[in-house]
C-alpha cells in the first residue's frame, strides 16, 4: 500500500514538472529545481519504506518458523514425559505386586514341599491280601513360581519378545494357578497383545481380567487399555463409553486424566 501510495505521488510530481516545462512562462526554474529536489526525497522516503516492508516480511516469516519449531519440539517433549510416565506407572504396579506377594507369602500357611530339581519320598503303607507292604510314592519337582514369573516379565520387558512372553506367561498361570501374581500374568499377556496389533486378543485378556479379579490393583490400566483396543477397533461408541466409566471410577489415576483427553475426539 505504501509503496503504490508513493508512486502515485511521484507521477503526479512527474506531471506537475512536464506541465512547468511546457508552460516555462509562468514558472520559473527554480520551482523546477525545487520539484525535482522533492521528487529525489519521495524516491529517498519510498526505497526506505520498501526496506522496512522486506524487513517486515522477514521478521514475520522467520517467526512463524520459529513458532513452528517451537511447537514440535512441544509435540516431542509431550509424547517423551507421556512415556516415561507409563513407564513409572508400569514399575510402580510392579513393586506394588511384589510387596503383596511379600505379604501373602507371610501371612499363608501353605507349606511348599520340595524345590527345583528335589524329589520327596514317602513311605505310605499299601494293603494286599495278607499284610500291608511299604511303597515308593515319588513326587514331581515343584515349580519356581517366583522365578517363573520374573523370566517371564524379563521377556515382556525386552521390547522384542512378546511372543514369548505370552507363552512364559501363560505356563506360569497354569503352573502356578493360586499364585498372587497370576492377575499380572493376565495383564501382562494384554498388553503383549497390544504390542502385537492384535487388538482382538489383547481386549479379550482385559475383559478377562476386570471380570474375574474384581479387586486388581491393574483394574485402572486393564479398562484403560480395552477402551483403547475398541478405540483402535473402530468401536468408538464402546471406547468412549469404558474411557467415561475410567472418568468417573478412577478420576484420580493417570489412566482417568489420560481418559479426558482422548473421550474428546469420539
Amino acid at each position: 500500500m505504501i509503496k503504490q501510495n508513493s508512486l502515485i505521488t511521484a507521477i503526479s510530481l512527474m506531471a506537475v514538472i512536464f506541465i512547468a516545462t511546457s508552460f516555462s512562462g509562468c514558472v520559473t526554474s527554480r520551482h523546477i529545481d525545487e520539484l525535482k529536489a522533492e521528487h529525489r526525497e519521495m524516491k529517498t522516503v519510498v526505497a526506505e519504506s520498501g526496506n522496512k516492508i522486506d524487513k517486515m516480511e522477514q521478521l514475520i516469516s522467520e517467526s512463524t518458523d520459529a513458532s513452528k519449531k517451537l511447537r514440535n519440539e512441544m509435540s516431542g517433549s509431550t509424547d517423551q514425559l507421556q512415556e516415561q510416565m507409563d513407564a513409572l506407572l508400569e514399575n510402580y504396579n510392579e513393586l506394588l505386586r511384589i510387596v503383596q506377594l511379600i505379604n501373602t507369602q507371610v501371612h499363608s500357611k501353605r507349606v511348599i514341599l520340595g524345590s527345583v530339581g528335589q524329589t520327596t519320598v514317602t513311605n505310605q503303607p499299601v494293603e494286599t491280601n495278607n499284610a500291608t507292604a511299604p511303597v515308593e510314592v515319588v513326587q514331581k519337582p515343584s515349580v519356581d513360581c517366583g522365578n517363573l514369573y520374573d523370566d517371564s516379565f524379563v521377556l515382556f520387558r525386552s521390547g522384542e519378545k512378546y511372543d514369548e512372553a505370552i507363552a512364559s506367561f501363560n505356563t506360569f498361570i497354569e503352573s502356578c494357578p493360586d499364585h498372587a501374581s497370576v492377575e499380572n500374568a493376565h495383564y501382562w499377556i494384554g498388553e503383549c497383545n497390544y504390542a502385537l496389533g492384535k487388538y482382538v486378543d489383547a481386549a479379550d485378556k482385559f475383559d478377562y481380567l476386570l471380570k474375574n479379579f474384581k479387586e486388581t490393583v491393574n483394574a485402572s490400566r486393564a479398562l484403560y487399555k480395552l477402551a483403547r483396543c475398541k478405540q483402535e477397533l473402530g468401536k468408538n461408541k464402546e471406547a468412549k463409553k469404558l474411557f467415561q466409566k475410567l472418568i468417573d471410577e478412577y478420576p484420580e489415576t493417570l489412566e482417568g486424566s489420560q481418559a479426558k483427553d482422548l473421550i474428546k475426539d469420539l
